[in-house]
C-alpha cells in the first residue's frame, strides 16, 4: 500500500510535468506522444500502472482483512479500492478522448479542469 501511495504521487507529480512541457498551444504530434507514451495510454502508462496496482492491491487487502475481522462491512471497505480504480479508469478515458478530438492549434485544457469536479 505504501509502495501504491509513493508510486501515486510521484505518477501524478510526472504527469503534471508532462503537462507544462506540453504547453498551452501544442502540436497534435506533441500531445500523441505524452499522452499514449507516458500518461494515459491503455496498455502501458502512468495511469495504466496505478489502475493495476491499485487492483492487485484490492485481493491482498481483501485477505488482509478475513485473516483479522469477519465478513462484516468488507464490501464497503472494498468499495473504496472500487472508487479509486473508477477514478483511474475514468480519466483515462477522459484523456483518451481528449487525445482523439485535440487538432493542431487547439488549446489545451489545464490539467486542473480533468478533476473529480472537472467536466472535461
Amino acid at each position: 500500500m505504501l509502495d501504491y501511495a509513493g508510486m501515486r504521487y510521484i505518477y501524478t507529480s510526472e504527469m503534471s510535468d508532462f503537462w507544462k512541457r506540453m504547453g498551452n498551444r501544442p502540436g497534435k504530434r506533441d500531445v500523441a506522444f505524452y499522452f499514449e507514451n507516458e500518461i494515459s495510454d491503455a496498455g502501458y502508462s502512468r495511469i495504466s500502472d496505478l489502475i493495476d496496482a491499485i487492483t492487485n492491491l484490492q485481493e491482498s487487502y481483501r485477505t488482509a482483512w478475513l485473516a483479522e475481522y469477519t465478513p462484516y462491512r468488507l464490501r464497503a471497505a472494498l468499495g473504496k479500492w472500487d472508487a479509486e480504480s473508477e477514478y483511474w479508469w475514468k480519466l483515462q478515458r477522459r484523456f483518451q478522448i481528449l487525445l482523439e478530438t485535440f487538432r493542431d492549434g487547439d488549446t489545451l485544457p489545464p490539467l486542473e479542469s480533468f478533476g473529480s469536479t472537472g467536466t472535461q
